[in-house]
């Protein structure tokens, strides 16, 4: 919680100075009122908001300072802290979580269903669901995915039917998706769809050749600064 533009408030109860608040900010919400909002992305606004802060009327300066000072008088930490652990005892008592339970799929059914077709489209996710679980620790990245050894025949029995189209999707890269699946007639989906790959074919790039992409450059420097952090 930010709490500057509070703090700003309580401390100008001789000067009345003026609040400029970002409309992205959380304490706009509550101190809006006797603020001047502005988008802080935009320059020319943000300057024309100095402006009128310093040369708003002393009237209104007071008008706008004594809003907000009753309400952060008035809505203190403590108050606050009291009403969301009131918030709280009042949702878990009157509705109270309900158990979640995750339908079994009925076998027989399927198989039924899957029998009386004439086309059939499956789309099986790779990990945990043709691997097994995998536990993930934090920091490793040695983590070998291996296709499920039970699953290799049932899975070529699927593949080898003429009226049977497989999928497999991952969020992992084509390399790995190519050690496990080499083998099978089936189409590929890498990296979350980013790099698609027919039976047989070799893998094609889902992103128009077109697509400006000048700016991935300058987010890619934005994600090693917090991947660094």
């Amino acid at each position: 919680m930010n709490l500057v533009s509070y703090e700003y408030v309580a401390c100008q109860e001789s000067n009345k100075g003026v609040l400029i608040l970002s409309e992205f900010a959380g304490a706009a919400q509550s101190l809006g009122a006797g603020a001047i909002i502005v988008n802080p992305w935009d320059i020319v606004e943000v300057a024309d908001a100095i402006k009128r802060a310093l040369d708003m009327p002393t009237e209104e300066r007071e008008k706008n300072h004594r809003h907000n000072y009753e309400l952060v008088s008035r809505h203190t930490a403590q108050d606050w802290a009291e009403n969301y652990v009131c918030d709280l005892h009042n949702a878990t008592s009157k509705a109270p979580l309900p158990a979640i339970h995750t339908a079994v799929l009925p076998i027989g059914e399927a198989a039924a269903q899957y029998g009386q077709s004439n086309n059939r489209l499956l789309i099986l996710g790779f990990n945990a669901t043709l691997t097994g679980q995998i536990q993930f620790v934090e920091g490793r990245t040695d983590i070998e995915l291996k296709l499920n050894p039970e699953l290799k025949q049932p899975l070529k029995t699927l593949c080898d039917n003429e009226n049977t189209t497989v999928v497999v999707v991952s969020g992992y890269g084509r390399s790995i998706l190519d050690e496990n699946f080499a083998d099978y007639k089936l189409w590929l989906a890498a990296e979350n769809g980013m790099f698609l790959r027919q039976p047989g074919e070799e893998w094609i790039t889902m992103r128009y050749e077109q697509e400006e992409i000048s700016w991935a450059g300058s987010v890619k420097k934005v994600f090693e600064y917090f991947t660094q952090r």
